[in-house]
């Protein structure tokens, strides 16, 4: 599996851009009430009013990309472990 972490070095473990997607937005205490749509438009708008960065919403594909092409998220290489022997 995928390991990302955002900028605040929160760690998200997730095989898919949808699954970032989906993760960041439980972990968003300020957009709990969007949709996953509206969530990621809101979290463009704040990109581009804080950093001038644009931030497609057209496929979660696009945003992940753009996150780590700002700089508020990055993949971490290795991601996670998931053998059995790392659980023992």
């Amino acid at each position: 599996m995928k390991m990302y972490q955002t900028q605040d070095g929160e760690q998200i473990p997730a095989e898919t851009p949808e699954a970032v997607v989906r993760l960041l937005h439980a972990s968003s205490w300020n957009d709990a009430s969007l949709t996953q749509d509206q969530f990621m438009e809101s979290m463009a708008s704040r990109v581009w009013d804080q950093m001038g960065a644009e931030i497609s919403v057209d496929s979660a594909d696009a945003f992940v990309a753009d996150l780590i092409k700002c700089g508020l998220l990055k993949e971490i290489k290795g991601g996670v472990d998931e053998s059995p022997a790392s659980k023992l």
